[in-house]
């Protein structure tokens, strides 16, 4: 029992590491948007890929750990994740930088929902809810204490910092996963529609940008 709770703990990491890389972004666009000469009109393109790529991809990861194996997925997402982070570090131009977070929103799809369901897998039907109420208190705690996390590094060393950290955590918690995570059990493949997920990830990237490309090109649009 206890080795169970280690083991989940250690993949709230991976969720931690996440969560504190979305809200670390917050207080560094004023700076990353002084850099790379963007308007405040555009300012939420910084933050849209990697938010559109997260809700549109979710479900598409989720069903894709339930196939392969959940942590062969969770570590592919954190794999994505050191990258990502890292091409923030070192870009020079916006273009490298919002590669960066489409990427983010990626691992951010991958990680996300096979944390959530490793849940049932690990736990009795009588410990779940125990389980469930973890993983809401480190999601708040991340969501909670990134912004501060994140205006301390600026504020002593740059915006380029968050990132730094944000890639460090993330390859620390890779690398735990790894070791200490055992493989989930896949479940029976069947046929992908298709069309449906590219109709759904379509729908929702477009949902999300609705805002930006209203501000740019107005109602008639």
């Amino acid at each position: 029992s206890k080795n169970i709770w280690f083991i989940y703990c250690i993949l709230l990491l991976g969720i931690f590491v996440a969560l504190e890389a979305n809200t670390f972004t917050t207080p560094a666009i004023p700076y990353i948007r002084t850099d790379f000469g963007i308007s405040i009109t555009n300012s939420g393109i910084l933050t849209l890929l990697s938010s559109a790529g997260a809700i549109a991809l979710s479900p598409l990861f989720g069903r894709l750990g339930d196939q392969i194996g959940r942590k062969k997925v969770i570590i592919a997402g954190l794999c994505i994740f050191v990258i990502a982070q890292s091409l923030k570090v070192v870009t020079d131009g916006v273009s490298l930088y919002l590669l960066g977070a489409l990427l983010q929103g990626f691992g951010y799809a991958l990680i996300f929902p096979n944390v959530f369901a490793y849940i049932p897998e690990l736990f009795p039907e009588e410990k779940r809810g125990k389980a469930i109420g973890l993983f809401m208190v480190f999601t708040y705690i991340a969501t909670a204490t990134g912004g501060a996390i994140s205006g301390l590094l600026i504020e002593n060393w740059g915006w380029r910092s968050v990132y730094v950290v944000s890639a460090v955590s993330s390859l620390i918690g890779l690398i735990l996963i790894s070791i200490f995570v055992p493989k989930s059990v896949a479940g029976q493949k069947s046929q992908l529609d298709y069309k449906g997920v590219t109709v759904f990830m379509t729908a929702i990237s477009l949902f999300i940008a609705l805002p930006l490309v209203y501000s740019n090109f107005g109602f008639m649009w």
